[in-house]
């Protein structure tokens, strides 16, 4: 049981979409969630095809730039609560555990002037939904300043508004595994600009259903983006009763108070 995440940065020629293909059977996910794809509905049927076994909903393109599909297994229990072109939400049902959970892809704005629409989608999504959350894509946007390497520093303002969001729908990062950076803008060294854009988060709730869920930056070819696979590992009987996940943000170790809190603790 798997979600496999990534911003194609289009899918306009046969090559990208059988380089997409290989890595998918190779890691055979139970969900895909693919933002800008550049298609047209019937386009992504095409592509949806040559892809393999899945079902899936299809937002149409806004000219050339966007936009977001998800896909999944045909054996699978989806159902389709809300999407726009910046965001597919779904329940999943019997999918590693007994009990229902939503995801969402996300795709936020990457217009300076639209951040703050991403965050008031989250908000509205996480408002018409009380089951257990996953949510994961591009966010384009980091959090920290310490999450890009070149090109200047962005608004304070802005990611303090990102993080403030996310803590509000009590959202937590899930970490990672593999390589920091998700983005690379592909030019010439001097001018290299690298980004945590990718990432997933998740509720409490779902944590409780997947304590020990693992997410891996890929190392693949696939775009200028890295594909973000997330490896769902069922809760399983443990020796000690009432032993919860433990989570932890490495910004807290940006605090200067951070080694007091631990001691004292």
């Amino acid at each position: 049981m798997s979600i496999f995440c990534l911003n194609c940065q289009g899918l306009g020629n046969p090559r990208s979409v059988n380089n997409l293909r290989l890595v998918l059977r190779r890691y055979s996910p139970t969900l895909v969630f693919l933002s800008e794809t550049k298609q047209p509905v019937a386009g992504m049927e095409v592509i949806k095809w040559k892809l393999g076994n899945y079902d899936g909903v299809l937002v149409d393109c806004r000219g050339q730039s966007g936009d977001v599909a998800l896909l999944w297994e045909k054996s699978s229990q989806i159902s389709l609560l809300s999407c726009s072109s910046h965001h597919i939400d779904v329940m999943v049902e019997g999918v590693g555990s007994h009990e229902a959970w939503h995801f969402t892809g996300i795709y936020g704005w990457a217009e300076s002037s639209h951040k703050t629409k991403t965050c008031e989608l989250i908000k509205d999504i996480h408002r018409n939904s009380d089951l257990p959350w996953l949510m994961g894509g591009d966010l384009n946007e980091i959090l920290y300043n310490f999450e890009k390497k070149g090109g200047s520093l962005k608004s304070q303002y802005i990611l303090d508004s990102f993080r403030e969001t996310l803590e509000e729908c009590g959202l937590y990062n899930l970490g990672f595994t593999g390589y920091e950076f998700t983005w690379k803008n592909r030019r010439e060294k001097g001018a290299v600009i690298e980004e945590r854009l990718d990432r997933l988060w998740t509720s409490i709730e779902w944590s409780v259903l997947f304590p020990d869920a693992e997410v891996l930056h890929l190392n693949e070819d696939l775009s200028d983006h890295l594909p973000l696979f997330l490896k769902l590992n069922p809760a399983r009987m443990r020796s000690e009763k009432g032993r919860r996940r433990f989570m932890f943000e490495n910004m807290w170790v940006q605090e200067e108070s951070c080694r007091q809190v631990v001691q004292d603790a």
